[in-house]
């Protein structure tokens, strides 16, 4: 029905074998809260199997580390409010407690960002992988809180660390958009009065390109920060554009009087690098022939790479408490908000006979019915009076209860209501 991870078994142990039975074995598996009792017909392998269990167990033990000394002489020379006195056992405890929180909490804010960041880059396989790792690091700040306050000592734990090979992507942006940021503008000559700056993406074609342009700020110097989202298409001719074409900055000067607009130097960025890249920033020089006037940053981002596919390597830290400290946490009613529901405490159907008894019953002095008449079609099964006592009332069927005829002196003492037949029940 499913997998116990091997840090939740506290132990496992065979309870019968083929000794009173005709063949198998029964086994209980411990975890904190609850113990599964499960049953195998190969009893050889599952002796050798339990055998390589209770290793396991023992060696995940041994590899699960107290702090080091350097953690805990830290926290103990660290001086206490008054250097004067020496800390108390007391206060180096609550100290270590408060120190491994923090350390997990910490691990519980990197998940939560990464985690983000590859359910909005689409990612959502490795991001429930994360929030599974999440989930269990807040039960044990929990616990850690629980052992806290009930004046146990630091449990035994341990860190490890996994390492997911995710895809790169800008969740920010749509998969058909293209962001383009014009940062800052500097060394723009003083005599250009009322500069701006114009960004032309020849796409879809060099015919009918798109354009954004800044507002007029003051030479020589600003920080324009030009935010604009051009819109694309997810194609064959994208990687093309990719490839061959590039993106013109312009720094124009505005005339207020109405002699129109001119050019006082061009760059060019080249969008060959997005084909592997998901951003591209470089720093560009305005020119008018070969003089520079001016310099530009320049940022250009996708949600993905044109053609390939970017990965990197997440590395993260998890944190693993002893499974004895754990059940330790589960001693206070309220180590649980929601505990763990055993066998006994499932709800149950009533049984089939009862149910069909109450169905199969017959009603006391009604009218035939065509329907009723199918009963005798029905199997029979009865109960001992007292066990009537016990069920709840049907619904009424018949004639009203003042032109009911009394029952005859062999019923029941306590008069009973007329029950619907099992067909009429069913519909």
């Amino acid at each position: 029905q499913g997998f116990i991870p091997l840090s939740k078994v506290k132990s496992v142990a065979i309870i019968d074998s083929s000794g009173l039975f005709s063949r198998g074995c029964y086994f209980d598996i411990v975890v904190p809260g609850r113990t599964f009792h499960l049953w195998t017909e190969a009893e050889d392998d599952a002796k050798d199997w339990i055998g390589s269990i209770k290793s396991a167990i023992q060696q995940q033990k041994s590899k699960a580390v107290v702090p080091d000394e350097d953690w805990m002489r830290d926290i103990e020379e660290t001086p206490s409010e008054d250097p004067s006195v020496p800390k108390t056992h007391e206060q180096i405890r609550l100290e270590a407690f408060e120190r491994l929180v923090k350390e997990v909490t910490q691990a519980v804010k990197i998940h939560t960002i990464e985690a983000i960041k590859l359910r909005e880059s689409g990612d959502k396989h490795n991001a429930l992988k994360i929030m599974k790792d999440l989930k269990e690091m807040k039960e044990v700040i929990v616990t850690l809180n629980r052992l806290k306050d009930t004046d146990s000592p630091l449990p035994v734990f341990s860190w490890s660390t996994s390492t997911l090979n995710v895809e790169v992507r800008n969740g920010d942006i749509g998969e058909d958009e293209m962001e383009v940021r014009i940062a800052k503008c500097s060394e723009i000559p003083s005599d250009v009065t009322h500069p701006y700056v114009l960004v032309t993406l020849p796409y879809p074609s060099t015919e009918n390109p798109q354009k954004v342009r800044t507002a007029v700020f003051q030479p020589p110097e600003a920080d324009i920060d030009l935010l604009h989202t051009f819109q694309i298409q997810r194609k064959k001719s994208f990687q093309i554009f990719l490839e061959r074409k590039k993106i013109t900055v312009e720094l124009l000067n505005s005339r207020l009087l109405g002699w129109g607009d001119y050019s006082i130097g061009k760059a060019e960025m080249k969008l060959n690098p997005l084909l592997d890249d998901i951003s591209l920033t470089q720093s560009l020089e305005f020119k008018d022939g070969r003089k520079v006037v001016g310099k530009v940053e320049v940022e250009v981002r996708l949600n993905r790479p044109g053609i390939n596919t970017q990965r990197r390597d997440l590395t993260l830290r998890r944190i693993h408490l002893d499974s004895e400290s754990e059940a330790a946490s589960q001693k206070h009613p309220e180590a649980h908000s929601t505990p763990i529901p055993v066998e006994e405490d499932l709800p149950r159907e009533p049984p089939l006979k009862k149910r069909i008894t109450s169905l199969n019953e017959p009603p006391l002095n009604t009218p035939p019915s065509p329907v009723a008449s199918t009963q005798s079609t029905v199997p029979q099964l009865m109960t001992p009076p007292s066990s009537k006592q016990h069920q709840p009332q049907p619904q009424q069927f018949g004639p009203s209860p003042s032109s009911r005829p009394v029952p005859p002196k062999g019923g029941p003492k306590t008069p009973t209501k007329p029950v619907q037949s099992p067909i009429a029940a069913l519909i």
